[in-house]
């Protein structure tokens, strides 16, 4: 049987439609892919959908840089956040507070603290008032108090006796030091002034680098 002829292709008069347009590279806003399209009927409705998104994230964006420039930027002055509270409730003081801080720090030995700004990576000697109103710390610090000033008397050969705890600063390192203001009795009241360092993973090591009676001309007590 002879072989069946195939059936020779028509061209065909009709025009070609032309392919569709082919979409730019993704362009991705707010997290989403969209394909942009060069063809005239899609650009305007496009372009106005990109354009929206953008000026909401650039807004979204500018409102987190101003919520988080302060603590988040490395290039926004990072000497401010050692001077920042750790407690986020707590307001931000301003330099002069600091000065007078550390003043007052250097000029009293760490006794006389007027101008406190707070908890702060910066911050080194603290007040401790609040601790003064807690009998077991109370009976510490003048049971401390009492063995600097018998230190004081057997060097000095004096006789004074611990009347009163005033007020006390703290500052902890690898070990605690206590600043106390006293008064003393010896025929009449004064003053004294008591460093003490006591090393916790030490037993009954005790130092009293400072014992002497308050300076004259001192902060108010």
């Amino acid at each position: 049987m002879p072989p069946v002829p195939l059936p020779e292709h028509e061209e065909s008069d009709d025009v070609e439609s032309p392919s569709p347009p082919l979409p730019e590279p993704l362009v991705t806003v707010g997290g989403v892919n969209k394909f942009v399209y060069s063809d005239e009927e899609s650009d305007d409705e496009e372009l106005d959908w990109l354009k929206q998104k953008v000026n909401e994230e650039d807004a979204e964006s500018s409102e987190s840089e101003d919520n988080s420039s302060e603590c988040d930027t490395p290039e926004r002055d990072v000497e401010k956040l050692w001077y920042r509270p750790y407690s986020r409730g707590d307001r931000v003081i301003d330099k002069a507070c600091w000065i007078r801080y550390f003043e007052q720090i250097h000029d009293s030995e760490g006794f006389d603290i007027k101008d406190y700004p707070g908890s702060a990576p910066m911050t080194s000697i603290f007040p401790m008032q609040g601790y003064l109103q807690q009998p077991e710390f109370m009976e510490k610090m003048k049971d401390f108090a009492r063995r600097a000033i018998q230190h004081y008397n057997e060097k000095m050969g004096t006789s004074y006796v611990v009347n009163e705890i005033l007020k006390v600063n703290g500052h902890v390192i690898k070990h605690f030091m206590y600043y106390i203001t006293l008064s003393v009795k010896n025929g009449e009241n004064e003053y004294f002034q008591v460093k003490v360092v006591d090393r916790l993973h030490l037993y009954n090591s005790l130092e009293f680098p400072i014992v002497r009676p308050r300076a004259k001309g001192g902060l108010d007590i």
